[in-house]
């Protein structure tokens, strides 16, 4: 072999290496940034998170009422004693008209399917 064949032949084997060489750094160098975006992404979700939290927290009823309650000293809630009561109805239920005529309309067909519940007939009527 001669000294020229032999001189290219190693030019092309040391291009060949350090085209590989230089290509697997920058899939190294981008595996590296990668990991540092996706750690950012991760952070940011937390803070995410935490804001939302905190939003939730500044809207919610039990938050605005003690800010109102402490911003105006004169306001406050409604005692037991100043509650109005009202006597209940009787224990027994009575049926209403209405629900009765509700129960003669339905159709003599669901009596007949008695293997089906009310619920199931109605809902099949639709």
């Amino acid at each position: 072999m001669s000294l020229g064949v032999w001189a290219k032949l190693m030019s092309v084997a040391t291009v060949t290496a350090l085209t590989y060489i230089h290509m697997q750094m920058q899939i190294v160098e981008l595996a590296y940034k990668g990991k540092d975006k996706e750690k950012r992404v991760h952070e940011l979700m937390d803070n995410n998170g935490i804001l939302t939290h905190q939003i939730v927290t500044l809207k919610s009823a039990d938050y605005l009422g003690r800010a109102i309650l402490e911003k105006d000293e004169g306001l406050q809630f409604m005692g037991h004693d100043r509650m109005m009561t009202f006597p209940s109805p009787a224990a027994g239920v009575v049926v209403r008209p209405s629900q009765k005529q509700a129960m003669k309309a339905e159709s003599p067909l669901w009596t007949w399917l008695s293997f089906l519940s009310p619920g199931e007939a109605k809902a099949w009527d639709r």
